[in-house]
């Protein structure tokens, strides 16, 4: 074999070596998201890379119903975060029709501490923080839904709890 016949298969050779190795760097740091529609049709799975944003797919249809956009967690999704771990999307739905308003209950968990009582809200309403629950020795760091401090900004469509988070003094 020549010398510029063997260079070729090496660079060729390395070439293949590092888009394979890049191809399974990228394929080990993918998450699975999950369309959850709610609608009775098959959910659909999106992987994204870390780091990356979801691409929002078609909206869901469902007879009766207006779709509302896609919440995780009980809460709006917001489709310019990025992603670092998998998890579902779910469809938020409004009955079209009808003449009752759609009601949702935020119940809050003060974990120990003072009594602060639920908020029943309209679809797309915003929850209004309450005042900050006591517990004796320790001090108030915040509501939060599982790991995430709690937007009271955000609005409501699904019922759901949020959780006093504390500090010992």
């Amino acid at each position: 074999m020549t010398k510029k016949r063997m260079g070729i298969v090496l660079g060729l050779t390395l070439l293949v070596t590092i888009l394979l190795g890049g191809y399974a760097l990228l394929r080990g740091n993918r998450y699975a998201i999950t369309f959850d529609s709610r609608n009775g049709e098959e959910e659909t799975t999106q992987f994204v890379l870390a780091g990356h944003t979801v691409e929002e797919i078609p909206k869901p249809t469902r007879e009766g119903y207006l779709f509302n956009g896609w919440t995780k967690d009980g809460e709006e999704y917001d489709f310019s975060s990025k992603v670092y771990s998998s998890f579902t999307l779910e469809a938020s739905w409004k009955k079209v029709g009808s003449k009752e308003e759609l009601t949702y209950e935020v119940t809050f968990d003060s974990d120990g501490g003072s009594m602060v009582e639920s908020q029943i809200l309209g679809f797309g309403e915003t929850v209004m923080e309450p005042t900050k629950p006591v517990k004796e020795g320790y001090t108030f760091q915040g509501w939060y839904v599982k790991d995430t401090r709690y937007d009271f900004s955000k609005k409501v469509y699904s019922s759901f709890t949020l959780k006093a988070k504390w500090k010992k003094k």
